[in-house]
């Protein structure tokens, strides 16, 4: 992401947490459906988590954290955002989580995680860079960190309509993406008609004999 375009970000976050404080339209949700994005990111990995270690690319409040928390899983988890207001409030929160203000592509960040998720990151549209490109860097630095996979939340352009300041993405491009890291990829749009996960499996094994995944 540019530099400009990182600036209106933050301050776009920043307005709105001294606006609303700590809830979802801080972060530019409504509608109370957090719960249902974090279950459909850990979807292809929900019996897995236990024991892991979790990067949250764009953590916000570190929510995702409180949502493994409350279903039970236990997991080493860090959350990774640019806006060091929101990983503060994130911190008091979370206080056994672990945060880390920065970003990951342009400020070389190296440790690796069994998994990584990101919800929301690629919503807004950017008025100084290319949003796939932006896509295409944040999910190279994502693969390259990840160890046996990653979920990505987006915004579909299959709707009626778009926002002004939102990004849609289109979900063939965006698979044409993720497929240069994996042959193992599930495009999950059936829990929200304008949203779509994509998911990314990086340690599936395959039966050489019958040319199948060996867990199908």
């Amino acid at each position: 992401m540019k530099e400009e375009d990182k600036l209106e970000t933050l301050k776009r976050y920043n307005d709105r947490l001294s606006q609303f404080g700590y809830s979802e339209e801080a972060l530019g949700w409504s509608r109370n459906k957090n719960d249902l994005r974090f279950k459909a990111l850990l979807y292809e990995w929900v019996d897995e988590l236990d024991n892991s270690t979790v990067g949250d690319f764009g953590c916000g409040f570190g929510d995702l954290y409180g949502f493994l928390q409350k279903e039970g899983k236990k997991v080493k988890y860090t959350g990774i955002d640019i806006n060091s207001n929101l990983i503060q409030v994130g911190q008091e929160l979370y206080p056994d989580a672990q945060f880390w203000v920065g970003d990951i592509v342009k400020d070389n960040y190296r440790e690796k995680f069994d998994f990584i998720f990101s919800s929301g990151v690629f919503n807004h549209k950017l008025k100084h860079d290319d949003e796939y490109q932006f896509i295409l860097e944040s999910l190279e630095k994502i693969n390259e960190l990840s160890i046996k996979g990653f979920a990505v939340n987006f915004l579909s352009d299959k709707v009626d309509y778009q926002l002004e300041h939102t990004f849609h993405s289109n979900p063939g491009k965006i698979l044409d993406i993720v497929y240069q890291f994996s042959n193992h990829i599930v495009l999950r749009n059936d829990y929200m008609p304008f949203e779509f996960t994509v998911y990314v499996r990086k340690d599936a094994e395959m039966d050489t004999d019958k040319i199948i995944f060996k867990h199908s």
